[in-house]
């Protein structure tokens, strides 16, 4: 069977992909690294490929080969890559020091600072975090309209940081404006709705109220917020 050449790999292991056979995909780009072994690309779009396998540790080695090929104005994007791997993994400190080597590179780098945003979250951190998520939350309403990623990017954030306000900084306030904002700026009620389902399991019963009324208003046929709705009124 006659050697495939660059090309050849790249098509196999782009169809792979289209069909999410990562394992084939994988194969590929490792054979098209082998053929070309200073172009970051390949060991990169198979560190994509191990995330979607679960194979973290493999993931994050791919994205190491791919740092060290890359250039410069690849690195954030590299780096934030190896910071997912390392999240997913389990390793979040690590995660939290290659999310500060891009900041510290390219500051304004905001799907760091939304990553980093989780973290501190995630670690109690709520003043760091909302720092984080301010910054992310800027420059994700700053991309174009013809992002079809923007408003899941945003709805994330701003689930985030109302959790932050009523979770760990105890101000209710805030922490309905930014549900508000949730379901006005990017009508994701499935985000709306783990919210209040968060409020309910911590007993946090007028914010899970408030937040229930808003998706109840928004969607008047929605029956399960609107029965859960009535549970947690029973609670006040």
């Amino acid at each position: 069977m006659p050697t495939e050449n660059i090309d050849e790999l790249t098509d196999r292991a782009i169809g792979a992909m289209n069909d999410q056979e990562w394992d084939e995909a994988i194969e590929a780009f490792d054979e098209a690294a082998r053929l070309a072994p200073k172009d970051w690309r390949f060991p990169n779009e198979a560190g994509l490929c191990h995330l979607r396998l679960e194979q973290f540790d493999d993931a994050e080695q791919a994205f190491r080969r791919a740092f060290e090929l890359a250039p410069k104005e690849q690195h954030s994007s590299v780096l934030s890559n190896q910071a997912l791997a390392l999240t997913l993994g389990g390793n979040d400190d690590e995660a939290i020091e290659v999310h500060r080597r891009v900041l510290k590179n390219e500051p304004g780098y905001f799907k760091s600072h939304a990553e980093l945003g989780a973290l501190m979250r995630k670690k109690g951190k709520g003043k760091e975090a909302m720092s984080h998520l301010d910054v992310a939350v800027e420059g994700v309403r700053g991309q174009g309209d013809d992002d079809p990623h923007k408003m899941h990017h945003l709805s994330l954030l701003l689930l985030n940081r109302a959790r932050v306000h009523l979770f760990l900084l105890d101000d209710e306030d805030a922490g309905l404006e930014e549900a508000e904002a949730l379901i006005d700026e990017t009508r994701n009620l499935g985000r709306a709705w783990t919210l209040a389902n968060e409020l309910v399991d911590a007993e946090k019963w007028t914010a899970a109220r408030a937040v229930l009324e808003m998706i109840v208003e928004e969607d008047p046929n929605a029956d399960e917020p609107r029965e859960l709705l009535e549970t947690v009124e029973e609670h006040i």
